[in-house]
């Protein structure tokens, strides 16, 4: 694959990912919110939080948030494996 369509497909991944925004911040805190449950069921956390954080890791806009992002799927992985 070309560097421009690379690179092409980078940006519309990252304008759609600004576009979802709101939904991606309201899966995000549900998923926070979820995982105080008493039995929280891991194919909630993966639509809630995995999910989202995989997308912000690898189609952010930023360096800083796909840095953020890959670290809070990171911690959020070992933690449920140690439960």
């Amino acid at each position: 694959m070309s560097e421009t369509r690379q690179n092409d497909r980078s940006t519309d991944a990252s304008r759609q990912l600004l576009s979802d925004n709101g939904q991606m911040i309201a899966e995000l805190s549900a998923g926070r919110l979820y995982l105080k449950a008493p039995k929280a069921k891991r194919d909630l956390i993966d639509e809630l939080l995995i999910k989202p954080l995989k997308e912000l890791d690898s189609a952010a806009p930023s360096e800083g948030i796909r840095v953020i992002a890959s670290w809070h799927l990171n911690w959020l992985l070992q933690n449920l494996k140690a439960h």
